[in-house]
């Protein structure tokens, strides 16, 4: 081939010289396969090669390789990195354009809310509209709920395992008599690794929070989430011995004391998380969820997710909780968790996995009545809104 000329550009001329002498048939044959891979190379743009003189075929695509560069392995990365760009490039431009149709579609139709909820059979039975909701309802996994066994923090702790002489063991009892210890995570000194969530924004204005008592998880705190017969206490001098399981700061207290025999012990950060969001203080209950997420096995670290993503719900970082609360329902794909994210993205409007949620919630736990008010409940947007961001 000569040099800078293109592949099969081959001339009339040339084709008689490869070939020789052949019938006028089998000549028109070959004419027409010339033809065809000559000008199917769809080129569209031409340059002037200042070497000879010819206008020749500019290869423009982002696989072309130039002169000399057939074996150079960066240049074959950049082409790999352009087309994964192109590709995403695509991917971002149809969901574009898929979104302006949807909004193009219900700007067409009109504000159908008002007339959908006096003809929806469902929301008649539902009793109000999805956002008339309380769609902040606190929600929690205490580690009881997991069949983890919670009874020996509280039995233990009016019990001096350390006193070592009768002295220590009446100062003890003395001062757990009157008062009761507050587990501050942060008293407790130790090198954290940064976590997976701490770049949130929602994380990062932690400074700001209010103080937002969630009352509705008390009883959970309740002997530190069991029942009193399951003590099985057989006087009322033998209750006597152990702290008021249904009072908060004393519980609150057996949450100290087992943290100062063992600061790694991820069950009582926990605890500690859901007793300061009783009390409304959501940055010392983050501090101990921070604690509580690094310290719990894999298949437990949902539950301080599930802590984290409410408190910022509430605080209003709602997509930011979304976020967390889709990891800890992965993982444990509990009906709490699902209903959870179906208020959270309810609040986002983002009404079509909202149902997505309550939905699974429904499939887990079939009387789960207030996935179920929620459900019946959607608009008909449902289907064409949606958050920009999980």
């Amino acid at each position: 081939m000569t040099k800078g000329r293109a592949p099969n550009n081959f001339t009339y001329y040339e084709i008689l010289n490869l070939f020789g002498t052949v019938e006028k048939c089998s000549l028109a044959v070959l004419l027409v396969h010339w033809a065809t891979v000559t000008f199917s190379t769809a080129y569209s743009h031409w340059y002037l090669d200042p070497d000879d003189g010819f206008y020749k075929p500019l290869n423009d695509s982002v696989f072309a390789l130039g002169r000399g560069l057939s074996g150079d392995v960066g240049v074959f990365k950049q082409q790999e990195e352009e087309r994964e760009e192109i590709n995403k490039l695509g991917e971002d431009l149809s969901r574009v354009k898929e979104v302006l149709e949807e909004v193009e579609a219900a700007e067409k139709q009109g504000d159908l809310e008002e007339e959908h909820y006096r003809t929806c059979a469902n929301c008649t039975l539902a009793g109000k509209k999805l956002q008339e909701f309380d769609l902040f309802q606190t929600t929690v996994i205490h580690p009881s709920s997991r069949k983890i066994n919670t009874k020996p923090y509280y039995l233990k702790c009016t019990a001096c395992l350390e006193c070592r002489t009768e002295d220590e063991h009446a100062r003890f009892a003395k001062e757990a008599q009157e008062r009761n210890l507050m587990p501050y995570c942060t008293v407790i000194d130790e090198k954290w690794r940064m976590n997976p969530f701490d770049h949130l924004e929602g994380m990062q204005a932690e400074q700001d929070f209010q103080e937002l008592p969630e009352h509705a998880l008390t009883s959970t705190m309740y002997f530190l989430g069991n029942a009193e017969e399951e003590f099985g206490f057989t006087s009322a001098e033998e209750k006597a011995r152990y702290k008021n399981g249904e009072n908060l700061d004393e519980m609150g207290h057996c949450i100290t004391i087992g943290l100062s025999r063992d600061h790694s012990d991820w069950v009582l950060f926990n605890l500690a998380s859901i007793f300061w969001r009783i009390r409304g203080f959501p940055r010392e209950a983050l501090e101990c969820d921070r604690r509580a997420y690094l310290l719990a096995p894999e298949q437990y670290r949902d539950m301080a997710l599930v802590n984290i993503a409410n408190i910022l719900h509430k605080q209003g970082y709602t997509k930011n909780a979304t976020v967390l609360m889709k990891v800890a329902a992965e993982n444990y794909p509990h009906a709490i968790n699902h209903f959870a994210l179906g208020n959270m993205y309810s609040v986002v409007e983002d009404y079509r996995r909202a149902i997505i949620h309550y939905s699974a919630a429904l499939k887990r736990e079939p009387n789960f009545v207030e996935a179920l008010l929620r459900w019946v409940s959607n608009l008909p947007g449902q289907n064409t809104k949606r958050s920009s961001s999980g």
